[in-house]
This record gives C-alpha cells, sequence and structure tokens, in this order.
C-alpha cells in the first residue's frame, strides 16, 4: 500500500485499508459507516474462524498432554 497506494485499480488494496477509507471517507468515498462496520466483523469472523481451525490442528487449545 506504502508504494503502489493500492493501484492499479485497488488490486494492491488489503482489506482493513479498504475500511479505512470507506469507514472515514478517504479518497473522495463517501462516508459509510455501516458498510465499513460489516466488513470488519465479517472479516473478524473469517480470521477467527482460521485462528480456530489452525489452532485445533496443531492441538494449541490449552489441552494439556499430561
Amino acid at each position: 500500500m506504502a508504494t503502489t497506494n493500492g493501484q492499479p485499480a485497488g488490486g494492491t488494496e488489503v482489506v482493513m485499508t479498504y475500511v479505512f477509507k470507506y469507514f472515514f471517507g478517504y479518497d473522495g468515498r463517501n462516508i459509510e459507516v455501516g458498510y465499513a462496520s460489516a466488513m470488519a466483523v465479517v472479516t473478524g469472523i473469517i480470521l477467527a474462524i482460521i485462528s480456530l481451525i489452525y489452532m485445533k490442528a496443531t492441538d494449541k487449545l490449552g489441552h494439556s498432554t499430561e
């Protein structure tokens, strides 16, 4: 993002910078708090699911091996 500013056509933009731009109306976008919040929640849920799958696969959910 620092080198390309999301160009060409937002191809290198990550989800959280996209959320930021909609939440604060950056780059001439309209402020759309609801849309940005929904994207953040969905991203959080996806990351939580991926984290749980990883922890389950590596047996790091706090189960002791005693």
